[in-house]
């Protein structure tokens, strides 16, 4: 197994993952580090989109820490809170 998973299998990842939901999941993890059980329990009231940072309340090890936002996670994140 690769250690390193190359940038055509993730485009490919998130181009056949059609569902919004799965594809925004997906994105979290990969372009901002985090693990499910995080992602699970993201709020809205931790995304602060004028900073661009995420709040993760709890994760490992029981510390908050803050994690920088991309744009393009930010518009998707919009467009799933709008379906």
């Amino acid at each position: 197994m690769p250690k390193v998973i190359d940038t055509k299998d993730i485009k490919k990842l998130f181009a056949v993952t059609a569902n919004l939901k799965h594809n925004t999941m997906l994105k979290l993890c990969y372009g901002m580090g985090l693990r499910v059980s995080e992602i699970v329990n993201l709020k809205i009231t931790d995304i602060d989109s004028q900073r661009m940072q995420v709040l993760v309340e709890q994760s490992k090890g029981k510390k908050d820490r803050y994690i920088n936002l991309p744009q393009s996670i930010l518009e998707q994140l919009r467009a799933y809170y709008k379906q």
